[in-house]
């Protein structure tokens, strides 16, 4: 048996306990000596990651604002070339006649401008949708374009970028968020799952939402179309029917009276995006989404085949737009340019259809057609979440609906980026 003893006649216990607290003192002062190395390394970590993120926004920014005196590209090239060789021409002599005339014909050069600017000028003109988990450009003009503009962009990314740095340059117009419809490009390397520096920026396209309508001008904006509020409660049927729907003295039950908004809703909706809003005679009150983006596709001067291609187009319907596709299918006795323009056509709508085997496109009211079933398609289950939640808005508040549409209004444009695009560099040490 161990005698006890006191703790301060214990020399052993002492000892130990003297010992434990030196142990502590002398991880406390290593501890104080290694922390600034260790928050040093950290801090070092994070400023370099950061100013390789400022570089890399630097590189997107130089890049953006590089000025291009002499931009050159054939509208329709692949078609005009193919056509060309089906009766006889040689097309691949690079100083030959035809070479000469076709670039005369189709060539198109702009002058003293960005790379931002090219970029959203062929962003804003693609007409890019998703068919069978493929990139579809509807385009037939934008081709050759794309390819060339694509080529300008990985030159003055190499001359800018450091040797033996990778990349990945991404731009994305997407009119109708979560919407596969727009305009992309995209070109260097899968981004990989390694360090990586990424650069945001947002573009503006070069055009503005506003078309002619009953010989006036008019603004598909959030600002333009809340001063039109009297006029949309007065003129619109869906409008008047929520707010018949609102009268909480209606002999209806609540379950179908929801169901009714929620109806109306949508309808609505899909007017604002895709068909048009239109009084109770048939009037087109307001364009849609749609009918803005065909009438800047159709009436810009970019992808024309000539210059005089253009023309200004109504708008008041999707499917009476004046475009080069009309004047396609008007017969010219024969000639040269009649055949050139529906072999253009015909081509374009062979390659569509290769990608939808129950479609066969023959007018431009059936190319129009098929861009707005597309995008009908996909918007519709979208659009009928939205006006749950609309429906819960409108019917849980007591506010009249007239009161209501510049909170529907809003609730739009915070969906919509019609003249804005997206920019992203990606970069790592290949």
């Amino acid at each position: 048996m161990f005698k006890k003893q006191k703790f301060t006649k214990n020399t052993t216990a002492v000892s130990l306990l003297q010992d434990t607290l030196l142990f502590l003192v002398f991880i406390s002062i290593s501890a104080m000596i290694l922390s600034p190395a260790v928050t040093q390394t950290h801090s070092n970590n994070h400023s370099i990651n950061k100013s390789n993120d400022e570089h890399v926004q630097e590189i997107l920014q130089t890049l953006l604002r590089s000025t291009i005196k002499n931009y050159s590209y054939k509208t329709a090239s692949t078609y005009v070339d193919s056509f060309a060789e089906g009766i006889g021409i040689n097309t691949t002599q690079s100083d030959g006649l035809y070479t000469t005339l076709s670039n005369h014909v189709i060539g198109k050069q702009q002058y003293h401008k960005t790379i931002a600017q090219l970029i959203t000028e062929q962003l804003a003109t693609q007409y890019m949708i998703v068919l069978n988990h493929s990139i579809l450009r509807c385009n037939p003009f934008s081709g050759d374009a794309q390819n060339q503009l694509i080529q300008l962009i990985e030159t003055q990314l190499n001359g800018i970028l450091p040797y033996q740095t990778s990349y990945n340059l991404t731009a994305i117009w997407e009119p109708i968020h979560g919407i596969s419809f727009g305009g992309k490009i995209t070109l260097g390397e899968p981004v990989p799952s390694t360090t990586k520096y990424v650069a945001h920026q947002q573009l503006s396209l070069p055009f503005l939402p506003c078309i002619q309508l009953h010989n006036q001008s008019f603004c598909f904006s959030s600002y333009h179309l809340k001063n039109m509020t009297e006029s949309i409660y007065n003129l619109l049927p869906q409008i008047q029917n929520i707010s018949f729907l609102q009268n909480t003295s209606l002999q209806i039950s609540e379950h179908n009276r929801s169901l009714l908004v929620t109806e109306n809703i949508s309808s609505l909706l899909l007017d604002f995006l895709i068909n048009g809003s239109y009084d109770s005679t048939g009037n087109l009150v307001i364009p849609s989404v749609l009918d803005i983006i065909n009438s800047f596709v159709f009436n810009t001067n970019t992808f024309s085949l000539t210059k005089n291609a253009q023309e200004q187009s109504s708008s008041s319907s999707i499917s009476n737009i004046n475009s080069f596709f009309d004047r396609c299918q008007q017969p010219t006795h024969g000639s040269i340019s009649n055949d050139l323009s529906s072999y253009i056509f015909s081509s374009f709508g062979s390659t569509i259809t290769s990608s939808l085997e129950t479609l066969v496109l023959t007018t431009i009211s059936d190319f129009i057609n098929l861009i707005k079933t597309y995008v009908t398609s996909l918007i519709q289950p979208i659009v009928h979440l939205f006006s749950l939640d609309l429906t819960s808005l409108f019917l849980s508040t007591q506010k009249p609906i007239i009161l209501q549409i510049e909170n529907f209004i809003d609730f739009i444009f915070s969906h919509l980026s019609l003249s804005t695009a997206q920019i992203s560099l990606t970069v790592w040490r290949g």
